[in-house]
């Protein structure tokens, strides 16, 4: 097959005489069939995008069953703050980074500046939680396991 690209046109230049392109025309077959599977491989890829983005694919198998809880605590992220603002002073400090006082000053000032409960979450959750992701650096997922 080498023998073919090596080979010099028999008119001794590369110009539109029938030699020249018979001696390209298997190069040429060549690269058309490489064009035609990557453009087969590009709509395959744009095809399953479409359905993919329209949620048309069947959902995987393990989504059929009945759901496990994941975040089983014992204490709801209420009752933990709760449990935090009337408990040992230590207790909220190293939970949050702050005391009682200074927790409930932040609820104050945050109100007067017209933050309200959202429709789950009390303004006191919110602001435990801002503190506790400052307080430890946690990502989301682990953030999560704390307030449910």
């Amino acid at each position: 097959m080498n023998e073919l690209y090596s080979r010099e046109p028999s008119c001794g230049t590369v110009n539109d005489c029938g030699c020249c392109i018979a001696l390209y025309r298997p190069m040429i077959f060549l690269i058309f069939l490489q064009l035609i599977q990557h453009m087969t491989l590009l709509l395959n890829i744009i095809i399953i995008s479409v359905i993919g983005i329209m949620g048309l694919m069947p959902d995987p198998p393990h989504m059929h069953k009945d759901p496990k809880p994941y975040h089983i605590s014992a204490l709801s992220s209420v009752a933990w703050i709760l449990e935090l603002l009337i408990g040992h002073p230590d207790c909220i400090q190293n939970k949050l980074g702050v005391h009682t006082e200074l927790f409930n000053e932040l609820i104050m000032i945050l109100r007067s500046y017209g933050h309200t409960n959202s429709r789950f979450v009390s303004l006191e959750e919110q602001l435990a939680i801002f503190l506790y992701i400052c307080v430890t650096g946690l990502p989301s997922r682990h953030i999560g396991e704390q307030f449910q």
